[in-house]
């Protein structure tokens, strides 16, 4: 998705605003390859934060983790999906939106769910929206559940 001038562009504004880092031809196929995935807006948008708010030159996961403070939280989502059924009006979704509503029954099924209800399935949605997020993006996962990892014994 993202496209190559872009991501040049991008290249080029950080080895200009980090003049002291040597920015190797293998480092940048590496960075190329792990920003594929995201779209032009994503990634001029994370370049741009990180020139305005870091020291040195960004690792992958910083750039990362400047997109994934870049989207809406599941807890926005979620209430911009209450407020369109409570309006009747199914809203527009990006595709981390659908899987998740797909996860937990679809619209049709949301929208007729009482409120009280609702808070039952956040949990699923909000799980299935933050992976399918960090696919969309290809950044780790944000802490979650399902990252928790189990005591035995």
């Amino acid at each position: 998705m993202l496209n190559e001038a872009v991501f040049h562009k991008g290249i080029a504004l950080l080895m200009a605003a980090y003049p002291d880092y040597e920015c190797s031809s293998a480092t940048v196929d590496v960075y190329r390859e792990r920003f594929c995935r995201l779209t032009d807006q994503e990634f001029e948008a994370a370049v741009y934060r990180h020139i305005d708010t870091c020291k040195w030159f960004p690792k992958i996961s910083e750039l990362l983790g400047a997109v994934q403070s870049l989207l809406p939280s599941a807890i926005d989502v979620w209430t911009q999906l209450i407020a369109a059924a409570e309006a009747g009006q199914q809203p527009e979704m990006d595709e981390a939106t659908k899987k998740a509503m797909d996860f937990i029954g679809g619209w049709e099924q949301f929208s007729i769910t009482s409120y009280d209800d609702l808070r039952f399935i956040f949990k699923a949605f909000r799980e299935a929206y933050l992976e399918a997020q960090d696919r969309e993006t290809g950044s780790q996962a944000q802490i979650s559940t399902r990252t928790v990892p189990q005591l035995e014994g």
